[in-house]
């Protein structure tokens, strides 16, 4: 595949990520003909969460891209600092019995709760306080987007790719280095304690995720066709 992206590629008029570090992979194509178009966020809302249910929320496949297992290993750090607490996450999947054995071992059954999978993403978002992200590599997580949207702030880790495009570290929500789960622990312990920081995140990722509405996006596409109907 990279032999003939290498020798076909250059001849595109355009190649289109939706992220940015995806473009590193291309180095041999002309910077003038690489372009970053992220998928619009899937939903608009004028609500907000409130910040002050005691709920981390994860909405992922039980799939090992998603990171669960080392998820639930980062519960386990936290659970005794936030007793009156509880992670939510929702999903199915091939690991499902496997995350919820692992659950067990490492004693969250009063910490984690394990769910369906559900289609009331706004509903869930909005009930929920700190949104939780530990996969392993991405494309563009547009479960981050949908949280933001609905002013719930993130905390990821920093996976190829995506989550760097959406999250300003210390701003809208936390970005972890990869496989750092005792900073993870450590920022969610933060936010969960601090709830006008929780909430001034949540603020501010909300407003962030405009970004990504369908009228922005749609304006990148334009000025594209425009710029290569122009040549």
């Amino acid at each position: 595949y990279r032999m003939i992206a290498r020798i076909c590629y250059p001849f595109c008029d355009a190649l289109i990520s939706l992220t940015n570090g995806n473009l590193s992979h291309y180095s041999f194509m002309p910077d003038n003909k690489k372009f970053v178009i992220p998928n619009p966020v899937s939903f608009c809302t004028d609500k907000r969460s409130s910040c002050e249910n005691k709920s981390f929320l994860t909405l992922a496949r039980f799939t090992e891209q998603k990171g669960l297992d080392i998820q639930l290993q980062i519960a386990a750090k936290i659970k005794d600092h936030l007793p009156d607490w509880r992670m939510d996450i929702y999903g199915e999947g091939e690991d499902e019995e496997k995350l919820k054995c692992l659950s067990k071992q490492l004693g969250l059954e009063n910490f984690v709760c394990f769910h369906p999978a559900t289609h009331q993403v706004e509903e869930k978002l909005l009930q929920s306080s700190i949104y939780v992200m530990s996969s392993r590599y991405e494309g563009l997580p547009m479960v981050l987007l949908e949280s933001q949207i609905c002013g719930v702030p993130p905390v990821s880790f920093d996976c190829t790719y995506g989550p760097s495009d959406i999250i300003t570290d210390g701003k809208d929500g936390f970005l972890i280095p990869m496989g750092d789960t005792d900073l993870f622990a450590q920022k969610l312990i933060l936010l969960a304690r601090d709830e006008k920081l929780r909430k001034e995140m949540g603020k501010k990722a909300q407003i962030s995720s405009l970004r990504f509405s369908e009228d922005k996006i749609a304006k990148l596409w334009q000025n594209l066709f425009e710029k290569l109907s122009n040549k």
